[in-house]
């Protein structure tokens, strides 16, 4: 099964000055893109595909079966950079990365992760990154997809 889809993201990013004191944000940016995304599921794996011009490639895929266990992955253009995290809710994650030919290590703590894409195209996540060494950002993502008829 795949389809054609617009995708609508809306991202909120916050950097945090200390990871243990939240209320100390000393970066905010807001985000919101209106994409065409390629929708497909194959071999059990839902996969959501879309193309934001300044950050390249972009998917995000979770198991069919397993909604609450995403993945997110990035292309990034003119390089063969790339960046993966994987959130699930009340856990997390460690990614390794390679970056121009250094290792990352980006951390993901999710506090919640509400996946209903392929009931009514919503999805809704709150996660912490953190990249190994650096100030803790927090994250909340909000995608709306409606199929292209």
């Amino acid at each position: 099964m795949s389809f054609k889809a617009v995708l609508r993201l809306t991202l909120r990013r916050e950097c945090l000055a200390d990871p243990e004191e939240e209320r100390t944000a000393i970066e905010k940016q807001n985000t919101q893109g209106i994409y065409e995304a390629d929708v497909s599921v194959k071999c059990g794996m839902v996969n959501i595909e879309y193309a934001e011009p300044s950050l390249g490639k972009c998917r995000i895929s979770f198991p069919k079966d397993d909604p609450g266990i995403v993945t997110l992955h990035q292309e990034f253009p003119g390089s063969h950079d790339s960046l993966t995290l994987v959130v699930e809710e009340g856990q997390r994650h460690i990614s390794i990365n390679r970056n121009d030919g250094d290792s990352l290590e980006i951390t993901t703590d999710c506090r919640s992760l509400q996946n209903t894409i392929l009931k009514n195209g919503k999805m809704r996540l709150a996660y912490n990154s953190e990249l190994h060494g650096f100030r803790v950002e927090k994250v909340a993502m909000k995608i709306d997809l409606k199929k292209i008829k």
